[in-house]
Formats: C-alpha cells, structure tokens, sequence
C-alpha cells in the first residue's frame, strides 16, 4: 500500500513540476531566433525542396556544429521543421519539452537515490521534487532552454540522466543479476548513452568521467554498494575514459595553435575562467532575472591575478572549496559530489580549450546536483519543526517568478535586445545586434545610431566596418567616413573576426554600392582599404598573407584581370589548403564571367583535395559540391562535354 502511495505521490510531483515549468516558460515560447540560430539552422534549407535520402545525407555532412557533425542534435531540428526559413516557435517548445523530460528524469533519479537509505526513504519524494524543482526552474538555465541551438548542450544531459538512471538499477540489483545482465546493463548505461550524447555534441565524452565520481560518491559512499565487478568497470567505464583523457591531451598542441586567432592568451583564459566559474556559481545561489544571455563578449578578461584583483580572489575561492571538498569527502559526501561534479563538468568548456570565455548553457549540466546539499539540511531541520518547508517552498516560489520576469523577456526579442544594450553597454553583441534588428524591422534611425554609439565605443575594427556597412546601404557615408576609418586601420590591429565584416564592406566598394562617397573616378576605394589592410600591424601574424592575398585576387577579379586573380587564389589553396574560401573564389570567377578561369580552379581543387583522415565526413560533401558547380560552369559556357 505504501509503495502504491509513493508511486501515485511520485508521478504527482512529477506532474506538478512539469506544470510548472511549462507554466512559467510559456511567454519565452514567442521569442524569436537569435545569435548562432541563423547559422546552425539554415541548413534547413537543404530540403526546401522535399525530403529525400540524399538531402538528409547532405544535411548532416554540410553540419559545422562541431567536429563529429552533432548529428544527434541536427535530427532533431527536423522535428520542428523541414525548410528554412522557419517559425521559431515550434524549435522552442520542443526545447521546453527537453528540458522538462531532463527535469522529470532528474527527480526520477533522485527519489530512486534516496528510496534505498533508511535515514532518508521518508522525505524521498520531498528531496527530488526540491532538489529538480529547483534546478527546472532555475532562471539561469533559461537561456540553453530558449536558446534553440542550445538543444545541443541539453540533449546530451538527457542521455547521460537515462545512463544513470540505468546504472543505479542495476548496481541496486547487483547481487540478484548475473554477469551478463550486469555487463548489458552498464553497456548500455555508459558506453552506449556516451556516445549518444557525444553525438548530440562532443563535450557528452565528460560522461565517461563524471560516471566514476557518481559510482565512487554515490553508489559507494552514500548508498553503501559494492564497487562494480573490475573486468565491467575496466572494460565500459575505466579504459574508455582514458581513452578520452589520452585524444584530449594528444590534441593539446593542436589546441593551442588556436590561440593566435584570440585576443587573449591561455594563461588569461585560465585565469579569466576563475573568475566566470565563481560568477556562474554566483548566479546559480544567488540568481537574477537579468544576465548575460547571448552578450556574453562583454566579460572582461583577467591580464594577471591582480588585474583585476577579483582574479586572486577567485582562484583563491575556487581552489578553497575543492580542498573543503576533498577533506570533506566522507563526513559530506552529497556536498564533495555536487563539487566535484559541477568542476569536472567544466572540464572542456572552461579550461584551456580557446572557446569564448563565457556562456551560461555550460551550467546546464554542471548544476544538476548542486542543490542537494542544500535540501538535505533543510529537510534535517524540517523534523524538527515543520514550519522550515516554508524554506523549499520559498526558494521554488523566488526562482518560478524570477524565471517567468526572464522567461517574459526572451518572448519579446525587441525588449530582450534593447534591455540588453542599456545593461551590457560593453558588448560588441548587444549593440550590433541590436541595430541589425533595428534595421530588419524598418528602424533605419535607430540602427544607425546603435551602431554609430558601439562604433565610438568600441576600438574593435569589425564595429567601424558594421557602422560603414550600415551607412553605405543607406547612402550616409561620406569620404570624411571612409578616411577616419582608413586611419583607425593604422592604430588597431584586425582580427581574424573581423574578417566577415571587412569582406561585407569591400565588397560593397567593389561594386560600387556606397554611391555617397564622392571622390572622382580615380579614387579607388577597394585599394586603399586593401593598402590598410596590408598595412596593419596584424601582417605579422601567420594567417595574415592569405587574407591579404585573397582579398586583393578579389579586386582583380572585379578589375577583370582573371588570369592574375586565379594565380592568386590556386596559390593561397595551395598555401593553406582552406576549401570554403577556395569554392568562393571559383564562383567568384564563375559571377564575373571568367568561366575558364572558374573551370580551372575547380579542376585543381577537385585534383588536390584528399580525405584528411578516415572521418574526414566532408570528403564527400566537398566533392559533391565541386562536381555541381563544374556542371554548372561548362553549362554556362555551352561546354557539355
């Protein structure tokens, strides 16, 4: 009878707080796309023109979410739509269906953690619906859930939720279970709920480690099982977590390397990540309605431990609660987990990889332990009066409202970007896409003036090519324009991200777009931004000639000179191998008529390109795309040969 009662009592809960989230994240719903939305989702239009094998296949491959494709996470897209462009609503709600199954699995695992202890069994219900409530509701998680492409960030904890649900079944009916059964169970558990969640994105390998500290913390000290039998454990859990451990520091050099192309350096980004990691762990104790959201560039980076002096603080609280927890490991082992958890899962995306220094969906899965050890004192103290549930409630009841004010905000895309600017002034992000929005809705003024403040603002070079951008398009830009940002290209250097940017710009002044500049027909504008460009104290760097290289073949391809600027751009493929660059420059030629000159770097790119390794997934891809635009050119030039 009293396990019917739990089991009805259980899937109350379950309901009520699916209601509730539901509740609270409806206005988020309206919201529209933004950021890395456009980008990740446009190869939705691959099947604009139906469904078909072929357009799937193409689909996952063309995917540059990351190095394994994510195909997991891209299928799942397909549920919400089929073409591009599409409503964002559909992408958001599937999202909140996500996040809401991770919170029923949540407490699904909790109550299943808490059943078996004796001194726990009768508030079991109670912890789980406190422990995932507060996490479901959590105002800081409201930007992964309404974040569309953050799907990848929250599929991956599903899958890992499931393996743990699975391995605590089995490892509870350990003695019962023969080997097989075992070696199935947490086969299924681990190795096969990993790779489903690498294949949702690639940090899901963290699985592998954070599976370890869950039996050792858990399992072992807490519920007081037996340690799993060594050849499972070496076999499933132990060897491909080395596995994983060995690829991550093989790719170390590599990782490195990428650090030219950020402005900070990795001893910074160390350093800067002590300080986003206490500022994370600020937000999810003390949580506010108002965060960085998508603007999250206007996190200033540390230049040493005093500079700012929160850096030593911050290394000093960091490395102070992993000692508390390690000496703490036995007598507060929920606490020691939760810690240990919540760093491990920071393994990747705040360490030394060259990532941006700080996004809110990597707490997404680092939190989900992180209020049971606040609930299990409270609960303490609730047998001794029952007036200290007014304590979980209030806390539930303070993040339901403050996540509904947020959930609010991201439902009004308008709102969520002009509160953005006024509160993150410093974010390159908040002002250019504020007035990129502006200018889509038909505010030209308001656009204009966003985008001239983040211009004066800030020193980056890519703001100054925006604001041009926007001037040119609406006739505005005038030759004492064109010579102030001619002299800023001599006192800042350009950035491998400013690249987009000027090429938006110069391409504009190739084609003689910018109508209110009104030098004479001997001012050559393309050429003295290029002259700039190659001119920048940036030429130094080893990315820099290619780009200088690229953009002036480019020129000459507008000045009819084909046969130079096919010299130039089969040079530079030649020089670094960059394909998506080298297709542009063929259809750049295919555009200017240059059909022959087009035909021939098709022909060498088709010749010179090699798989780069046995998953090198877009081998094909890049064949297949080379193959069409050479139809298309011998079709353009009457060649059907």
């Amino acid at each position: 009878m009293k396990v019917t009662y739990n089991w009805f009592l259980s899937l109350f809960a379950i309901l009520l707080l699916s209601f509730m989230a539901w509740f609270i994240y409806l206005p988020g719903l309206s919201g529209s796309f933004i950021f890395d939305d456009f980008h990740s989702l446009a190869m939705l239009k691959t099947f604009n023109d139906g469904m078909s094998w072929d357009a799937l296949i193409q689909y996952l491959l063309q995917s540059d979410t990351g190095q394994l494709k994510r195909p997991v996470s891209m299928l799942s897209f397909l549920l919400d739509a089929q073409q591009w462009p599409a409503d964002p609503y559909s992408f958001k709600r599937t999202n909140l269906i996500i996040h809401v199954l991770n919170g029923c699995l949540l407490f699904a695992l909790i109550r299943l953690l808490f059943a078996t202890k004796p001194d726990w069994s009768r508030y079991q219900i109670a912890i789980a619906f406190f422990a995932a409530g507060t996490w479901l509701v959590h105002p800081f998680l409201v930007s992964t859930t309404l974040y569309v492409v953050q799907r990848m960030a929250m599929l991956p904890l599903t899958f890992m939720l499931l393996g743990l649900l699975i391995l605590t079944w089995s490892r509870i009916r350990q003695d019962a279970s023969g080997f097989k059964q075992q070696f199935l169970s947490v086969f299924i558990a681990v190795p096969v709920m990993t790779f489903l969640a690498v294949l949702s994105k690639e940090n899901g390998a963290l699985f592998l480690l954070l599976v370890l500290l869950y039996d050792r913390f858990i399992l072992q000290s807490f519920m007081g099982l037996p340690a799993l039998l060594p050849k499972i454990s070496f076999w499933l859990i132990k060897l491909p977590a080395a596995v994983f451990v060995i690829a991550i520091l093989i790719k170390v050099p590599d990782l490195m390397g990428r650090y030219e192309v950020r402005d900070f350096t990795v001893i910074e980004r160390i350093m800067t990540q002590m300080r986003v990691l206490s500022d994370y762990l600020y937000q999810l104790f003390f949580p506010r309605y108002l965060t960085y959201g998508v603007f999250t560039d206007a996190f200033p980076v540390s230049k040493g431990l005093l500079q700012p002096i929160t850096t030593l603080v911050a290394t000093a609280f960091i490395i102070g609660i992993l000692v508390i927890a390690y000496l703490l490991r036995h007598r507060f082992v929920w606490f020691s987990f939760a810690v240990f958890f919540y760093f491990t899962a920071q393994l990747l995306e705040s360490t030394i990889i060259p990532l941006e220094i700080y996004f809110e969906h990597r707490n997404y899965l680092a939190s989900i332990f992180l209020t049971i050890p606040v609930i299990m004192p409270i609960i303490k103290l609730v047998e001794k009066s029952k007036i200290f549930w007014l304590v979980p409630i209030s806390m539930l009841l303070f993040l339901s409202f403050t996540t509904y004010i947020k959930s609010n905000m991201w439902g009004n895309n308008m709102q969520l970007h002009q509160i953005a600017l006024q509160r993150f002034p410093a974010s390159i992000r908040a002002g250019t896409f504020t007035a990129d929005l502006y200018q889509r809705q038909g505010y030209t003024i308001q656009a204009l003036d966003v985008m001239q403040e983040a211009a004066e603002r800030h020193d980056k070079l890519r703001v100054k090519f925006n604001h041009h951008i926007m001037m040119c398009d609406l006739q505005r830009l005038s030759d004492i324009h064109f010579d102030a940002l001619l002299k800023s290209m001599t006192e800042v250097e350009f950035e491998l991200e400013d690249v987009v940017s000027f090429n938006g710009y110069y391409q504009r002044l190739l084609e003689r777009k910018c109508e209110s500049l009104q030098g004479n027909s001997s001012n050559d504008y393309p050429l003295q931004i290029w002259t700039a460009l190659s001119k920048n104290s940036f030429i130094n760097k080893d990315y820099a000639q290619p780009i200088t290289e690229y953009f002036f073949a480019t020129r000459l391809v507008f000045q009819d000179e084909f046969d130079q600027a096919l010299e130039l751009y089969t040079m530079i493929y030649d020089n670094t191998g960059e394909m998506g660059a080298s297709i542009n420059s063929a259809v750049m030629l295919f555009n200017a008529g240059a059909y022959n000159q087009a035909l021939k770097l098709v022909r060498h790119l088709q010749n010179n390109h090699s798989k780069q390794t046995w998953m090198d997934f877009n081998y094909d891809e890049i064949q297949n795309v080379l193959s069409g635009l050479e139809q298309s050119i011998r079709k353009a030039k009457g060649d059907y040969q």
